[in-house]
């Protein structure tokens, strides 16, 4: 199966790697325990499998109905084990700002990474880890000008992080921004290790995925840009102090010249030229037999008398580094991207297309591949065919069997050593092309997932939040299920944007997620037209948050208020327990946040506290972390539920479907609460839902809207007609109460708005109120 599914990165039908059985485990196709439901059992036995080829024998769908039936075990030895680490994009920054500080003054701004985390994250076999790693290391030094060979080093233990220094292959910035230029998975993140990076290495771009640029960078035009390929062959030939002309007619060029070849169906020669950094072949190629195009009866050229007449050729060359680079041309020498079809074809690639670069590769993945001349047997076999001057130079030109081969050999033996040299094992398949086709295959559920720098079950989660993605990559949701190459690339911004990839994402020592909110300026209060805004809503202003700051991603939950408590022993007793039974909330100084009767988990906000109690918690955050935490001002809390929307809520201004974006009332908390209401909502929770299970905002803020309402700094105050437009914290003096934002699970989603807004004693303590924090920037 592997040689459909599988070889040199083929992908049949959409399968690849078949020997990878937890793929095909998840994809439904192998069931563990079950041959007869295993739609692998059912193709074979059925005939539909192998599609090109004699069915499998008895014996081989006995073994292979045993060995499912037996738990399907992993018989590749490798398969497992890669497990690493996840590592997230910014986890990756953290890994290059530590390597960073390693270089001891070597000059940062020509240092870049590549990446191969997200194969990594998706479940890729050691052995597929290590093709990836010889793939980019091959590459790379394909595209150097460099004369040695430079490994990329890997900077973190699984080695899925490398960096390179762009003068061991003779790129200069410039170069390295060309390839930045085309990259489609570019994200400017925020945390000070990305900042970093961005700075010490004076580039936005430090890193880019390493699948990506080996596809893209083996191909033109960055395969002609990064090794700064001339527009003619000329100059080539230039560069590499070749005189083709001069050695035809001295005979220091060897030829060969056959009918049978691996890419033409034509005659074809090819032709050896002596450089400064090794050899320099040239091929020519026609797109037809007959008459000037016949080689055997025209075998000089391409100039004089007689002349053949060939339509374009392909050259190869040594690097100084002893790798090969590749060159397409026409009859006139002028550079082509892809050879016609007529001429030459690459049986790999879908339209047959010879693409210079990778084609080129993936042909001659071991250097040169041995010709045999046929051309000097056939003018000794017919020695009136041509008269003395043109039989002596044909001999010249093509020497004797043995003269070639060990030019061959030599040439070849150049390669292997520098392949050797670069890490690659094994010179019978391609890594570099199997680097790329991984890149062009279909993503399933988890590669999607990896490649947004996500773990599964949270990629997974986050589509069902948003409906325009999980429209478009709806065949992800099935068993099995795939989306194209260019679907993912084309909606990758929108991925990055609506799930916040953006966003600066830090976590402190008690797992508290916190958000970058960068400074800025909105329109503070209610909403124009908006029919449920409140009298302490207006007037409406502009107010400017003048400093970045850090929010919590969600709000605070019961495991860090444990911790805390745990920690200082704080006291917070007296409060509400939700009574089911008589559909009430109940007062008893024996409640408190640990006793609420809302059947809360670790990750559920914590409630029951009162202002004074997430003060406490701030002071104490504050003291552990060696940081400022504090609970946000009215503004701030504003500024960052809007996440720069003007609507009545931040995913607009409708209150339909509104579940998709938080917790609110609906009909079971109705008839729990009021039997009387008949609001029809169905968001999943019932009462209170744990922090980050709905759709977040554009600043990567969960549950701005709804589940609980959130303490603010500030002293309340009916109207915002003294606020300052600046920073504003508030009235002056304490009237005993403060501010709280964002509804509850108990309050329909009216009273969840941007702007709506709560007061509540600082002492009070409800089963709807809990608190976020947000920590000053320095």
């Amino acid at each position: 199966c592997f040689r459909c599914h599988g070889e040199d990165g083929a992908d049949e039908g959409g399968l690849s790697n078949v020997l990878n059985i937890r793929k095909l485990v998840a994809r439904g196709l192998i069931v563990p325990g079950k041959a007869a439901e295993s739609d692998l059992m059912q193709r074979i036995v059925d005939g539909d499998m192998p599609a090109d080829g004699d069915p499998l024998s008895g014996d081989d769908q006995s073994l292979l109905t045993e060995w499912i039936n037996a738990g399907a075990f992993d018989f590749n030895a490798q398969a497992n084990d890669s497990v690493s680490e996840f590592i997230s994009p910014l986890d990756m920054f953290v890994l290059i700002e530590n390597d960073l500080k390693t270089l001891n003054g070597s000059a940062p701004q020509f240092t870049r990474y590549f990446s191969l985390a997200h194969f990594a994250n998706a479940g890729k076999s050691a052995a597929e880890m290590e093709i990836y790693r010889e793939g980019l290391s091959k590459l790379v030094n394909s595209l150097s000008w460099g004369d040695k060979i430079v490994k990329p080093q890997p900077i973190d233990p699984g080695k899925t992080l490398f960096r390179i220094d762009l003068r061991n292959y003779r790129w200069s910035v410039a170069t390295w921004e060309k390839i930045a230029r085309k990259n489609p998975y570019d994200v400017r993140y925020q945390t000070d290790s990305a900042q970093f990076a961005y700075q010490i290495t004076q580039t936005d771009q430090p890193v880019v995925r390493a699948d990506w640029f080996v596809a893209v960078a083996s191909v033109p035009p960055l395969y002609n840009e990064i090794l700064e390929l001339p527009e003619t062959d000329r100059e080539i030939e230039e560069i590499l102090d070749v005189d083709v002309d001069s050695n035809i007619e001295r005979g220091l060029a060897f030829r060969a010249g056959f009918n049978n070849s691996g890419v033409s169906q034509n005659n074809r020669m090819i032709e050896r030229h002596e450089t400064k950094f090794g050899a320099y072949w040239k091929s020519y190629d026609f797109a037809g037999n007959a008459s000037q195009k016949n080689l055997f009866a025209h075998p000089l050229g391409p100039k004089g008398e007689n002349a053949f007449e060939h339509d374009g050729g392909e050259m190869i060359f040594n690097l100084p580094n002893g790798m090969q680079a590749y060159y397409l041309a026409d009859a006139k020498g002028t550079k082509l991207d892809k050879g016609p079809v007529t001429i030459v074809s690459d049986p790999q690639r879908p339209d047959r297309s010879v693409i210079n670069g990778l084609s080129c590769m993936s042909c001659h993945t071991a250097g040169m591949i041995p010709k045999t001349d046929q051309i000097r047997a056939s003018v000794e076999k017919n020695p009136g065919a041509f008269d003395d001057e043109e039989r002596e130079q044909i001999l010249t030109l093509y020497p004797k069997l043995g003269v070639l081969d060990r030019l061959m050999d030599q040439d070849k033996d150049r390669f292997l050593r520098a392949l050797q040299q670069a890490g690659v094992s094994s010179s019978k398949k391609d890594p570099i092309l199997q680097l790329a086709r991984q890149f062009e295959q279909e993503l399933d559920l988890e590669t999607a997932a990896a490649e947004a720098g996500l773990t599964t079950s949270n990629f997974a989660k986050l589509l069902t939040r948003f409906p325009k993605l999980a429209r478009i990559f709806a065949p992800l949701n099935v068993p099995g299920g795939t989306v194209q190459r260019e679907v993912f690339v084309q909606n990758f911004s929108e991925i990055a944007q609506e799930f916040a990839l953006k966003q600066e994402s830090e976590v402190n020592s008690i797992g508290m997620q916190l958000v970058t909110i960068p400074a800025g300026t909105f329109t503070m209060g209610l909403t124009e037209g908006d029919k449920d805004a409140q009298d302490d809503e207006q007037p409406s202003h502009q107010v400017t948050i003048s400093r970045d700051f850090r929010m919590g991603a969600n709000e605070v939950t019961v495991g860090q208020f444990r911790q805390f408590v745990s920690e200082t022993g704080y006291k917070a007793d007296g409060g509400y327990r939700f009574d089911a039974d008589r559909r009430r909330f109940l007062f008893s100084e024996d409640n408190n946040w640990d006793r609420t009767g809302l059947e809360q988990t670790e990750d559920h906000p914590v409630v029951n506290v009162s202002w004074n109690d997430a003060i406490a918690f701030c002071d104490w955050l504050s003291k552990k972390e060696r940081a400022t935490y504090r609970l946000p001002t009215e503004a701030e809390w504003e500024y960052a539920c809007r996440a720069g929307t003007t609507t009545r809520f931040a995913s607009g201004n409708g209150d339909e479907d509104m579940f998709i974006i938080g917790n609110f009332a609906y009909d079971k908390v109705e008839t729990l609460l009021r039997p009387e209401d008949e609001d029809d909502w169905d968001d999943g929770f019932p009462l209170t839902a744990p922090t980050g299970q709905f759709q977040p905002n554009r600043f990567g803020l969960f549950d701005m809207h709804g589940n609980v309402w959130e303490w603010c700094q500030d002293t309340y105050a009916a109207t915002f007609s003294k606020a300052p437009v600046t920073d504003p914290t508030g009235p002056a003096g304490d009237n005993g109460f403060r501010v709280a934002r964002g509804g509850s699970w108990a309050h329909p989603p009216q009273r969840a708005r941007s702007s709506e807004r709560a007061a509540f004693k600082v002492g009070d303590r409800s089963l709807l109120t809990g608190f976020r924090v947000v920590q000053d920037v320095k």
